[in-house]
């Protein structure tokens, strides 16, 4: 739709106006009757007409058909692609806490599994150490005896 197109300019051939004729001269004055001819001293005032006051409006609630707006909800109005951008942050956000949450996961399964394997190293030591012990314990008995 173009609303602000100029209109095209026609080229037509217009005949050429006529010469009017002179205008006739002003009236003087004294062609008037004397109650319409106006003295500088004549002058009019304000109208007074006495009306009595009028009574005062009664009071109305001010009602313009749509709901009041309450203090715990209140509506805002956003600019459609400042909505846009702020939609991208959250959305981008909620990937990298999801890329942050599998990497805690991850760390935490691999903390579990570090646990397991130094659980089990302490499990070979204690065996190696009673090991060590019940050979070293068999070598002094029969010095003893």
């Amino acid at each position: 739709m173009a609303f602000f197109f100029k209109k095209k300019q026609q080229d037509e051939e217009l005949p050429p106006l006529e010469e009017l004729p002179p205008l006739p001269p002003l009236p003087g004055d004294d062609q008037f009757p004397p109650a319409m001819q106006r003295t500088p001293q004549q002058t009019v005032g304000p109208m007074s007409m006495d009306l009595p006051p009028l009574p005062p409006l009664p009071a109305m609630p001010f009602r313009d058909g749509r709901p009041a707006v309450t203090s715990d909800k209140a509506t805002v109005f956003v600019r459609v692609d400042r909505y846009r951008d702020i939609m991208q942050t959250i959305e981008s956000m909620q990937v990298k806490v999801d890329e942050l949450q599998a990497t805690l996961d991850k760390i935490a399964s691999i903390k579990e599994k570090e646990a397991e394997i130094i659980h089990g190293w302490g499990a070979m030591l204690q065996d190696a150490k009673g090991k060590i012990d019940e050979v070293n314990g068999k070598l002094q008995r029969p010095s003893e005896a």
